[in-house]
């Protein structure tokens, strides 16, 4: 009998400590697009390069094998010479079990877009997955 209150002992703290070295949670971003006109709330094609006078930049994504409350921070930055912080939006997956078509957008600034590079930090909160980079461009 002590044998196996030992043995559960075991398995019990073996699953702690894992966990905390392994993410559980299946949660990931696929089929990241920029454009100028969302559809359907995704990006028809991927349109990374803009000219300064674009009305509104949208980035959709969709994210799969969501679980319930899953946020995704999405930080737009502009990023020629010096990292410059515009925006940070987090949305919630609610209780989305399927794939959830997402975006979020930025709106021009009053005197156009500054010409140079940008990119948004994709990122799904609580969780050890990596963020993901969408670099695009205005010329």
């Amino acid at each position: 009998m002590k044998k196996f209150f030992l043995l559960i002992f075991t398995v019990i703290i073996s699953v702690i400590i894992l966990s905390y070295f392994i993410d559980f949670n299946s949660s990931h971003i696929k089929e990241i697009r920029i454009c100028h006109q969302i559809e359907n709330n995704q990006c028809s094609d991927d349109e990374p390069v803009f000219d300064n006078q674009s009305p509104e930049i949208f980035l959709s994504c969709k994210l799969g094998n969501p679980i319930p409350e899953t946020n995704i921070e999405f930080a737009w930055y502009y990023t020629t010479n010096i990292r410059n912080k515009i925006e940070a939006v987090i949305l919630n997956s609610d209780d989305y079990i399927e794939t959830l078509q997402i975006y979020t957008s930025i709106s021009r600034p009053d005197k156009g877009w500054p010409v140079g590079d940008y990119e948004v930090i994709i990122t799904i909160l609580n969780t050890k997955k990596e963020p993901i980079i969408k670099k695009f461009y205005v010329r």
